[in-house]
């Protein structure tokens, strides 16, 4: 009886200990599956994000504009889109240098993330001196209300320009467009009526808002 009862405590100890290395084992690859999972997730927000403004890439502004219209036809809304550009930006470069150049871009970029309202809308750095801003369910009206609210709050921050004929502080130029997504259509289309209106407001002499021209919408 008592070599059994010996047994037996071996045994409970044994299962104790046992328990106690799964417990800890199972822990391990919970912590590890947590950090795998957070890597991932920063992986994925570093491949969809500009290194230097911290906003969405062009990459990222692709995926969504798709997405957008995908979901505006199946719902029957509209989707806006907004292009940026930042006035005489070669002349801001050359005058104050490249990395006065790479900080001014930041500030701009800041202004417009701080301007993202709604809930789906998106601002990305298109390339260069250009962003881009996406807007599910914005009919022409909310479009150009978002543009011109951008412009007004680039030109309040007054970011030195001291090279622009504009005057002396940084400015932008926007182009905007807004319609329903046609199905089968490529969701181009939008980017090429807000890239029109772009052309447009810096003929008409920058630091304005233009609306996409009716033909463009109709191509």
């Amino acid at each position: 009886l008592k070599m059994i009862g010996r047994l037996y405590t071996v045994l409970c100890t044994q299962n104790a200990q046992l328990a106690l290395a799964n417990q800890s084992l199972e822990e391990r690859v919970a912590q590890r599956t947590h950090e795998l999972e957070t890597a991932n997730a920063r992986l994925r927000t570093l491949s969809r994000t500009d290194a230097l403004l911290g906003i969405a890439n062009r990459a990222y502004f692709n995926e969504r504009l798709e997405q957008a219209c995908g979901l505006a036809r199946r719902q029957n809304r509209p989707v806006g889109l907004v292009m940026i550009d930042v006035d005489y930006f070669k002349r801001y470069n050359d005058h104050c240098g490249h990395q006065a150049g790479d900080a001014c871009l930041q500030q701009v970029a800041h202004i417009l993330a701080a301007g993202v309202q709604r809930a789906g809308e998106l601002v990305a750095r298109y390339g260069g001196e250009e962003f881009v801003l996406v807007l599910p369910g914005a009919r022409l009206g909310d479009a150009q209300a978002s543009a011109e609210r951008i412009r007004a709050a680039v030109q309040a921050a007054a970011i030195a320009h001291p090279d622009s004929p504009l005057g002396p502080c940084v400015t932008v130029s926007l182009g905007f467009a807004a319609d329903m997504p046609r199905l089968g259509e490529d969701p181009e289309w939008l980017l090429r009526a807000a890239d029109a209106a772009l052309y447009q407001a810096k003929a008409q002499g920058r630091n304005c808002c233009c609306a996409s021209p009716p033909t463009e919408l109709a191509a």
